[in-house]
């Protein structure tokens, strides 16, 4: 079966442009968030920037949260 579309453009376009412009508004989270992983490379162990994943999980959940509002 086709995914569902409409004028938009398929869900998941939808979802790609939504992450993206999430992903734009939450770029200090993720820059932070990804140089705790790289300062651990190679032994990355999970949980172990906790910290920054949820700064930037709560950032994602604003973002969506306010699109899905407007």
């Amino acid at each position: 079966m086709p995914p569902q579309q409409n004028a938009a453009g398929t869900n998941s376009d939808r979802y790609m442009r939504a992450f993206a412009s999430s992903l734009a508004a939450c770029s200090a989270q993720a820059q932070a968030y990804g140089k705790c992983l790289s300062d651990r490379l190679p032994e990355v162990e999970k949980g172990c920037c906790q910290r920054e994943f949820q700064s930037l999980k709560q950032c994602f959940v604003k973002e969506f949260k306010a699109r899905k509002r407007g």
